[in-house]
């Protein structure tokens, strides 16, 4: 296997992380203002890093198997990065809410489904997941 595809590994497994810390940091709240406001925005401000993540990684995904996976919109991912990036301040909480409640879910099943179909090396794959810092994902192990 090659070092590039070792790396899309590396960063569907990052982007599949993420989500799932997203999904833990929101799981108690039922509207963005409660999500906004509660913990003096330590949720909020997590999730905002998290999608930033999202969006870098997505960006060093090899080309070819974007060009495969075309039903997500990858340049949308990468213009969210961005924004969270570059206009911090003028960032639209209701929108952060809406692709945490709406886009992530089938991002994740379509990052799970690439790592199903596109990389042979599952000894790699549960290799990077005995981490701590993914242990919150170690069900992956079952999946692929």
């Amino acid at each position: 296997m090659s070092k590039n595809k070792d790396k899309n590994i590396i960063y569907i497994i990052s982007i599949i992380s993420c989500i799932d810390k997203i999904k833990l940091y929101t799981e108690e709240f039922k509207d963005h203002t409660s999500f906004l406001n509660s913990n003096d925005q330590l949720n909020y401000n997590a999730s905002l890093t998290l999608l930033l993540t999202i969006g870098e990684e997505s960006k060093k995904i090899d080309s070819n198997i974007k060009a495969k996976f075309n039903n997500v919109e990858w340049e949308n991912i990468s213009g969210v990065r961005n924004i969270i990036a570059h206009e911090y301040l003028g960032i639209n909480p209701l929108k952060v809410w809406n692709i945490i409640n709406i886009y992530l879910e089938p991002l994740k099943k379509t990052m799970i489904e690439i790592l199903n179909t596109e990389f042979d090396n599952i000894e790699m794959i549960n290799e990077i997941l005995k981490s701590n810092f993914y242990k919150h994902i170690e069900y992956l192990k079952i999946e692929i």
